[in-house]
């Protein structure tokens, strides 16, 4: 799990939005953003 983290950080370095962050985090682990 951590090692997906680092992966979107790495890849979601440039935008510096914390919700997009939140949300590949979300995609990536198969969960559904509630908001």
């Amino acid at each position: 799990f951590n090692n997906k983290i680092n992966v979107i950080k790495r890849k979601a370095y440039g935008f510096r939005d914390l919700d997009y962050f939140m949300y590949k985090i979300y995609q990536s682990c198969g969960w559904k953003a509630s908001q």
